[in-house]
């Protein structure tokens, strides 16, 4: 590219910076981790997914010892 076009590129992406504050293209962008409220927040759902999954599990386990159960019944009742 040619070097007005590479200084033409940059004064466009300065002046058409998000929030309107000016993007500096030659500063390196740090990956920042988050703060602690969404780590927080993160957690939780996280924790609030895998209690849903083991109540799930453990309800459907429940029940199906259950239907067995009755199951086991209802065909020793019904011998002679």
């Amino acid at each position: 590219m040619d070097e007005s076009m590479m200084e033409f590129a940059k004064e466009l992406a300065e002046k058409t910076a998000p929030g309107g504050k000016r993007a500096k293209p030659e500063s390196n962008t740090r990956i920042s981790f988050w703060n602690w409220r969404m780590w927080a927040m993160g957690g939780a759902g996280a924790v609030t997914a895998v209690l849903i999954l083991v109540v799930t599990g453990l309800s459907i386990s429940h029940l199906s010892e259950l239907a067995h159960r009755q199951q086991y019944e209802n065909r020793m009742a019904a011998r002679p």
